[in-house]
């Protein structure tokens, strides 16, 4: 009882019929756990990862699930009155408004449109606080200086999408696959990037003028358990970022502004401050 788990790796455990009530699972990673019939009354879970957990008869009331991923969670006969569901993710409900009711495709040709022929033709898009899941993949596409400020990626397919300068301060990235995505210059102050594979993403500076680099801003990010193998964070402000058990190998730092950033059971970081 009252146990503190906070950013525990429990993946698939089997955890049915325990009672945990008041325990602080806060931020962990709990995808595919069985808690069947468990006892989990006024616990955190927020900001916690549960996919695909098997949550039937468990009791949740007065539990905090602010911000918990419950995508493809079996709930039948569970209780949840009283619990704090603000922000949480569930297969069809987040917070945001859903870009099923918006002419989303089109937008998204006129923004990459406007990309290429610089300004000339379509219109830049603004996804601001839209849940962009229903979209599934948006692989490759140009989306150039984007607003999407909160707005929610969660498990996107994003490969190599050109997102240099894009607002993305406070959104959901969490499980998105933005591997090779150019996110030079992005601003993702806040963002929550758990668990998402970044595997040799772009998060150097852009170039603006001759002289005048953008660094990509991360201040206060989550990127707990992100892989950022092979990726380019040459000058990223990482102030405050929480990087903890992300896999760096290969990763490019050199400038990269890592102060007061949670490095805790990072694997593979170089920290190369040469100019």
């Amino acid at each position: 009882v009252g146990a503190n788990l906070s950013g525990a790796n429990l993946q698939r455990s089997k955890m049915s019929g325990v009672i945990a009530m008041k325990a602080d699972f806060s931020g962990a990673v709990m995808k595919d756990c069985k808690l069947v019939r468990a006892n989990l009354k006024q616990a955190n879970f927020r900001g916690t990862d549960l996919a695909g957990a098997d949550l039937s008869g468990a009791d949740l009331s007065g539990a905090d699930l602010r911000d918990a991923i419950l995508v493809g969670c079996k709930m039948t006969m569970w209780r949840a009155d009283g619990a704090d569901m603000q922000g949480a993710l569930t297969d069809n409900k987040s917070a945001c408004e859903s870009v099923d009711r918006m002419p989303a495709a089109e937008m998204l040709r006129e923004h990459a449109r406007w990309c290429e022929t610089g300004g000339a033709e379509g219109q830049p898009s603004v996804f601001d606080g839209v849940d962009l899941r229903p979209l599934k993949s948006i692989t490759g596409l140009n989306l150039t200086a984007l607003s999407a400020k909160g707005a929610v990626f969660y498990g996107l397919d994003m490969e190599g999408v050109q997102l240099q300068g894009a607002q993305l301060e406070n959104a959901d990235l969490r499980s998105a696959k933005l591997r090779r995505a150019d996110l030079r210059g992005a601003r993702l102050k806040g963002a929550r990037l758990n668990g998402a594979d970044m595997r040799e993403a772009q998060l150097g500076p852009l170039l603006i003028t001759a002289d005048r680099l953008m660094p990509a801003d991360l201040t206060g990010a989550v990127l707990r358990g992100v892989d950022l193998s092979g990726a380019d964070l040459k000058r990223a402000v990482l102030v405050g970022a929480d990087l903890g058990r992300a896999t760096m190998h290969g990763a490019q730092t050199r400038q990269a502004d890592l102060t007061d950033a949670n490095l805790t059971g990072v694997r593979g970081l170089v920290v190369d401050q040469a100019a």
